[in-house]
């Protein structure tokens, strides 16, 4: 073993200059590849949010829930239009295979990440460092709408729920006061509580006073229609007032309802604003000199070490 690692480094160190020669090669070759007339740069824009105002669906954190925003193919279509996408990317929208080849770009190109402090890094990649820029400002832009519209159309299914259990119990409320108007109108029943007190009162002053009880018919008959209607009103005059109070908490849900409808809510809490970046991102020259230095070295090392075994084994 020690006698194949002298060999090898007796072979290495007469081809030393070759190495070197192939090394400076490569190191040439991947400054040439790396200039931004054959590897075009890519800038990167960042920013930092955290969810805010998210309405819970499902068992999904609101870091979640945003995360699944920021992937649906809705705002990816959102951004496409509102900064043309196609125009930037070079995609002919009459390609049948548009839809399929965008969504490919814009997962290259854009990229989201849960942080382990529950917020979102937004990444955008582009040639163009303004546009990058853009593009993350418009996906800001683009989710508080996407999550508003259906902030909205969640809100707007309660406002029309409660609308209309609104409609009905105000039928109910008019069916039962149309109810006790017509006792208050045939019977003279205004307050069964006070009318039936009254009524008991002045009949027993009027038999204390000596009157004969057969002359006290108009009491006698106050009496009666109270024993036989006043039940049937206080029963209505308590199912009204309950009616009312329902009515009054379904009037509540409905206007809180139509305030969410129009509160200006931001669904984003911006930790860091996308910036324009300065330096490129991508190719890093250093590294792919240093890789492809080394790889031609590695290369290099190997073909000598097996074109002298090549050698020594047809001598023999």
């Amino acid at each position: 073993m020690a006698a194949g690692n002298i060999t090898i480094v007796r072979v290495l160190k007469g081809k030393w200059k070759h190495v070197a020669i192939i090394a400076i090669i490569a190191l040439l070759v991947s400054v040439i590849i790396s200039m931004p007339f054959i590897m075009e740069p890519r800038y990167k824009s960042e920013a930092v949010v955290y969810p805010s105002n998210l309405a819970p669906f499902s068992l999904e954190s609101p870091t979640e829930q945003l995360m699944q925003l920021l992937q649906s193919r809705t705002l990816k279509a959102k951004v496409l239009q509102d900064q043309q996408l196609w125009k930037n990317y070079k995609l002919d929208t009459l390609d049948p295979k548009f839809d399929f080849n965008f969504n490919q770009v814009f997962d290259e190109n854009v990229r989201f990440n849960q942080t382990r402090f529950e917020s979102v890094n937004i990444e955008v990649f582009d040639k163009d460092p303004l546009k990058a820029q853009q593009i993350n400002v418009s996906i800001l832009k683009c989710v508080n709408e996407l999550v508003k519209k259906i902030h909205d159309e969640k809100t707007g299914e309660f406002i029309e729920m409660y609308g209309l259990q609104l409609s009905n119990k105000r039928k109910s409320i008019d069916s039962v006061d149309r109810a006790m108007q017509e006792l208050r109108n045939k019977f003279g029943i205004l307050d069964y509580e006070i009318q039936a007190k009254e009524a008991s009162k002045n009949y027993y002053q009027a038999l204390a006073s000596g009157k004969n009880p057969g002359s006290l018919t108009s009491l006698n008959e106050e009496m009666r229609q109270l024993r036989e209607n006043g039940g049937r009103y206080k029963v209505m005059n308590e199912m009204l007032e309950k009616e009312i109070k329902q009515y009054e908490l379904i009037k509540k849900e409905y206007e809180e309802k139509i305030r969410d409808m129009e509160k200006k809510f931001s669904y984003t809490s911006i930790v860091s604003n996308p910036n324009i970046p300065v330096t490129k991102s991508w190719p890093v020259r250093w590294l792919i000199s240093l890789v492809s230095v080394l790889s031609a070295i590695f290369v290099a090392c190997l073909y000598y070490i097996i074109a002298d075994r090549l050698k020594k084994s047809v001598n023999t």
